[in-house]
């Protein structure tokens, strides 16, 4: 619905004089509605004040019927205050709801759309009036009281805006929005600017992802609010994460908003799997492809008085037996068809949700995922090798809005997972020697986030999170050799950040500041005779996180963003300590860091066709003891570069007119070797394109 578009209903006061047809009554209240809005957004550009004497950042929902109230009972997780969907500044009725009734697939309200309720009362009689004009009631006369009363519920934050962050450079994939909704979540990132995700592999092989020319391991990858992200390092698996279940992803580039824990110098992507709730609905589907690829999930989702629950199971078959290309000897082996390149996935989801007394809830969620797989070998010879993960999470997570009173947010999440990966290559047609590993990351932790308008002139938002990781490799070939190195990490972090409006400016001022704290403990190897030695001194580590951000809407739909921040990045277990599978170890890295920065111009429009957006981005780093792989023939070790600089250009738009969806985005990034090394000097840093593209029509 359009800005200053209302919904107001007559009490009967005064609307039913003969004198004037109903069609003009319709059309007078949408003026005035659509005049007490512009009032309202002139009194914000002013000031704080606003209709009814509540402040921007006060925006409380009163009402306590049903009308343009959404049941109570499920929480969305977004925060205080949001930008509107065409980057204006958020009036009062365009504040997300700061009830627990809004849910991200209520169709009946609109971005942007504010709902006015008059409470019923007897229609006292007409004043008398002549057969061509109403008398007006004389000036002496007592004021009467008012002929309705307006109570302003906030609708929902629109689907395409970030939750986390108004000044981030951001995206927002939905999935079910997309005919692509059933493609792997790599093929979705492709869409975003900046975005480069690497596959090693057909369908089901290792993808990871980067952002603006990033590591892969700089990237922090979050399902429900909970890290994946391990100690032990290697990045993310993407086709890991069960697309079926995902309800949206948010891309944040460049920027760590405050309600996550811990901060990372490429970006962060947040997955929110479904919300349970609403009727009782169960979905089968399946299906197969070429090389033998078969698939089936289902679905059921429903409610029982407060109690909402989702539950999503996925199954992935594929022999990938396509036809091979010739040996690389001539007369060598030569299958006619690849060998060892089979797959075999399971994974599921499950979320379930308990209201509480007041706006509050509980929600538990679980995932869960098998993969075995062949590691097909080069085709001069065949391949045994396989490849197994599996991987569980388990979380708790409290949501309240009374517990820190009003205009508050308070989450507690609680969570704890496990992954075993195993490797086995007993003729050891890979590795160079017969292999037969497996490796165990446990993780334990906890982030508490809240936040709250601290009168009319500001909000402020707090994070503290803790976190053990324990990582055992074991030796199952040779129990006697060790491989890798078993290691333990606590990490700790505390932010604080304050959303300030400067009223006179139209200027969203948002400071923020956070500690991250780790301690290692890990146990020596003798790399000679393989042995296990007693563990290596601890190593402790303080890192601080500053930024910037900045909001000014231009009006018209444009806005403006701009970011500048100090991060930082303590190395992985993997980078430190290196594993036998051709991974060197460098226990003398030191963390990265830099700083950062980004300025944005967006719009977005609405037409009678359709929507549309665009944006332009410039960005750049400057980055100290930069982690980067150093990969020779047989072997990769990471090395601190002394220092890198980074610029590069982001331009996106999409289309969206009825049943046609067009999205295309551009990357430039110059990522250049500024240390002292001749023979590197001014050079692309390697694992960072230069350019990038993406079109998609559908």
């Amino acid at each position: 619905m359009p800005f200053g578009s209302a919904s107001i209903a007559r009490d009967g006061r005064g609307m039913g004089a003969p004198t004037i047809p109903s069609s003009l009554s319709r059309t007078l209240l949408r003026g005035i509605s659509r005049g007490l809005a512009l009032a309202y957004v002139a009194c914000a550009a002013g000031g704080w004040g606003t209709l009814g004497g509540a402040s921007p950042f006060e925006a409380e929902s009163t009402a306590d019927s049903d009308q343009g109230v959404v049941a109570a009972g499920e929480i969305e997780a977004e925060r205080e205050p949001k930008l509107s969907e065409d980057g204006s500044f958020p009036s009062e009725a365009e504040r997300p709801p700061s009830s627990i009734g809004d849910r991200e697939n209520d169709s009946s309200t609109a971005a942007g759309a504010a709902e006015r309720v008059e409470p019923e009362a007897p229609a006292p009689a007409p004043p008398p009036a002549s057969p061509a004009v109403s008398v007006p009631p004389p000036a002496a006369a007592a004021p009467e009281p008012p002929a309705y009363q307006s109570l302003v519920t906030a609708s929902r934050i629109a689907p395409a805006a970030a939750r986390e962050d108004v000044a981030a450079t951001s995206s927002v994939i939905i999935p079910a929005e997309s005919p692509r909704a059933r493609d792997d979540l790599g093929s979705l990132l492709l869409e975003v600017p900046g975005a480069n995700v690497t596959r090693r592999g057909g369908l089901g092989s290792f993808a990871s992802l980067s952002l603006r020319g990033s590591n892969p391991d700089e990237v922090r990858i979050y399902v429900d609010g909970v890290p994946l992200n391990q100690a032990v390092g290697g990045a993310v698996d993407l086709s890991t994460l069960p697309l079926g279940d995902v309800e949206r992803v948010e891309v944040y580039r460049g920027s760590t908003p405050i309600g996550f824990g811990e901060s990372a110098l490429g970006g962060v992507v947040s997955i929110v799997t479904r919300t349970p709730g609403g009727p009782t609905v169960a979905t089968v589907r399946g299906g197969a492809g070429s090389f033998r690829t078969t698939f089936a999930d289902g679905t059921v989702a429903g409610m029982a008085g407060p109690l909402r629950l989702y539950v999503g199971v996925h199954a992935l078959r594929a022999v990938g037996d396509f036809p091979d290309a010739p040996p690389d000897v001539p007369g060598g082996y030569q299958p006619p068809r690849r060998e060892n390149d089979d797959l075999s996935q399971l994974d599921g989801v499950i979320r379930a949700a308990l209201s509480l007394p007041g706006r509050r809830e509980l929600r538990l969620g679980a995932i869960g995922i098998w993969r075995d797989q062949g590691l097909p070998a080069q085709n001069i010879f065949g391949s045994q090798a396989r490849a197994t993960t599996s991987r569980g999470l388990l979380h708790l997570d409290y949501e309240s809005r009374d517990d820190l009173g009003a205009s508050s947010r308070l989450r507690v999440l609680v969570f704890a997972g496990a992954t075993r990966d195993a490797f086995t290559d007993p003729m050891h047609q890979i590795a160079v020697a017969p292999t037969a590993t497996h490796d165990v990351t446990r993780t334990v932790g906890a982030t508490l986030t809240a936040d709250k308008a601290l009168g009319g002139w500001g909000r402020l938002s707090g994070v503290v999170e803790g976190r053990v990781e324990e990582y055992v490799p074991t030796n199952d070939f040779d129990p006697g050799q060790p491989r890798g190195f078993p290691a333990d990490r606590q990490v700790g972090s505390a932010g604080a950040e304050l959303d300030a409006l400067l009223a006179p400016l139209r200027l969203h001022l948002i400071p923020s500041a956070r500690l991250e704290v780790s301690h290692d403990v890990r146990t020596g190897r003798d790399v000679v005779f393989g042995g296990q030695r007693p563990p290596a001194p601890a190593i402790d580590r303080a890192i601080p996180i500053l930024r910037l951000g900045l909001l000014r809407p231009l009006g018209g739909g444009l806005a403006v963003r701009g970011n500048v921040g100090r991060y930082a990045r303590i190395p992985s277990f993997l980078e430190l300590y290196g594993y036998n599978r051709g991974v060197l170890g460098n226990p003398d890295l030191v963390p990265e860091h830099g700083v950062n920065a980004d300025l944005q111009l967006a719009a977005t429009q609405r037409a009678p066709f359709g929507t549309w957006s665009a944006a332009v981005t410039a960005f750049g780093s400057l980055v100290d003891d930069l982690i980067q792989w150093h990969p020779t023939s047989s072997q990769t070790r990471a090395e601190n570069i002394a220092s890198a600089r980074v610029w590069g250009f982001e331009a996106e738009g999409r289309l969206r007119a009825q049943r046609l969806t067009l999205a295309v985005q551009a990357t430039l990034t110059d990522a250049r070797d500024r240390s002292d090394v001749l023979a590197a000097r001014d050079r692309q840093l390697v694992f960072h394109p230069r350019y990038r593209g993406y079109a998609r029509a559908e």
